[in-house]
């Protein structure tokens, strides 16, 4: 490594953010990623590499570089061209179907994104952005002829007319952050949704939804035989924090809230898919046996006491 392939890490307050812009915090000034790609560009180096027809080699300059954000969805994805939600018939990164497609739903992969059912490329289920596309997008909709009309249309094809600025007389200009960048493919590379695909996303939420159901709705167990199911199966070493009172936190109308979550880190998110089904076992198998006892105290002397350990 050398100290032109360090790069310092922000922080970026979401109130500042909104105040100044995503296009000012990815672009603005010296210090902006945009800038500092910028400023890599100059610290390319001459290699050799394959050329375009696979027969021989040439020297280019090249710089390797990688940009890194953690964000809330949709904010990052103000960004970008696309819609800014995760439940729009957005596109991800190479590929879409609109969600509201009879094929909607249907198994497909990011390396070949066509459905099982489409019988060609000229298939509707079968639609990937490229680069034309998108370009073949944004001038029929600078021909149309009112903003709103050109929102619906944009909307259709899952991107965001806040990105665009369209003059009336056919022209348009991109007006998203990441696109104002040199050499980035905003469009593969765009954004994963990791809120939804990462340990942090599901498993914390999901967990949360668990408990809150199982102790406040269906009043399988409460939160203190929780946590001593908890202290008795996961061994100290692999630190699982005691579920608080906010696990029992939920919506209006004793249900759930959406946004209900256990408050683990990433790790401890880990250790607890690793012994999480123990203790939840561990205090159903319980209340079969033993369904009217006082299973508090019980846990309670069980989990002071010395736990065997096998030889070795």
């Amino acid at each position: 490594m050398s100290t032109c392939t360090v790069q310092v890490a922000s922080l970026l307050n979401d109130h500042d953010a909104k105040e100044v812009g995503m296009d000012e915090v990815i672009n603005g000034l010296e210090t902006s990623i945009g800038a500092q790609l910028a400023a890599f560009e100059k610290l390319s180096k001459p290699v050799q590499v394959r050329n375009r027809e696979g027969t021989g080699v040439e020297t280019r300059q090249m710089s390797i570089h990688g940009v890194l954000y953690a964000a809330d969805f949709p904010a990052a994805a103000s960004m970008l061209a696309a819609k800014g939600s995760t439940s729009a018939h957005r596109y991800d990164r190479k590929s879409t179907i609109d969600q509201r497609s009879e094929r909607y739903g249907e198994p497909f992969s990011l390396l070949d994104p066509k459905p099982a059912s489409a019988v060609d490329d000229q298939d509707p289920a079968f639609r990937r952005l490229t680069h034309d596309g998108f370009r073949a997008v944004l001038e029929k909709a600078a021909r149309l002829r009112t903003a709103k009309q050109r929102e619906v249309f944009l909307t259709d094809h899952g991107l965001n007319a806040e990105s665009f600025i369209f003059d009336g007389r056919g022209n348009y200009k991109l007006h998203f952050a990441l696109a104002k960048i040199r050499g980035l493919d905003w469009l593969n590379g765009n954004s994963t949704d990791y809120m939804h695909t990462s340990l942090q996303g599901t498993v914390p939420l999901e967990s949360g939804l668990q408990q809150y159901m199982n102790i406040r709705v269906h009043k399988y167990y409460t939160r203190v035989e929780l946590n001593l199911a908890r202290r008795k199966i996961i061994p100290s070493a692999f630190m699982v924090p005691e579920f608080g009172k906010y696990i029992e936190e939920g919506a209006t109308g004793n249900v759930p809230s959406p946004t209900g979550r256990v408050k683990f880190t990433a790790s401890q998110s880990r250790h607890w898919l690793e012994y999480g089904t123990a203790v939840m076992e561990s205090i159903f198998a319980d209340k079969a046996l033993h369904p009217f006892s006082n299973a508090a105290a019980r846990y309670e002397q069980l989990a002071t006491r010395p736990v065997a350990r096998h030889p070795g």
